[in-house]
């Protein structure tokens, strides 16, 4: 029979211990001086300009990730504009023969005014 594995409690509380001693070594490392020595003016001077561009290049790669997707949003937001105007030019196309066949169809009205002499009977004033 095979070797027993650890139950997965177990393994994730292995893990967790081993994170927490990796980040406390890694801790010490970078923010403790060697014991037997004390930190050079230069590494401290160096350190303002590993952050500055540090900070540099995480704010190019952030503004470049935030126009890459502004522009692939403004450029499917065009496709829809021009999708919802093809549609509603279609719209207007169709009530605008639909309209017009409707209007053939119907009797031109005569106008009240040249219809107002014809229909009203004279009264002979005799």
């Amino acid at each position: 029979m095979g070797r027993l594995l650890p139950s997965r409690s177990c393994r994730e509380t292995q893990t967790a211990k081993l994170v927490k001693e990796y980040s406390q070594f890694n801790y010490r490392r970078r923010f403790s001086p060697p014991s037997n020595q004390a930190p050079s003016a230069e590494s401290l001077a160096a350190e303002p300009r590993k952050m500055a561009l540090t900070n540099l290049i995480l704010t190019v790669a952030g503004v470049t990730a935030a126009i890459l997707l502004l522009r692939s949003d403004v450029k499917q937001s065009a496709t829809i504009f021009r999708r919802n105007v093809r549609q509603i030019r279609q719209w207007l196309e169709e009530e605008t023969v639909t309209s017009s066949k409707a209007a053939e169809k119907a009797k031109p009205k005569e106008l009240e005014s040249q219809n107002h002499g014809k229909d009203i009977p004279k009264d002979d004033k005799h």
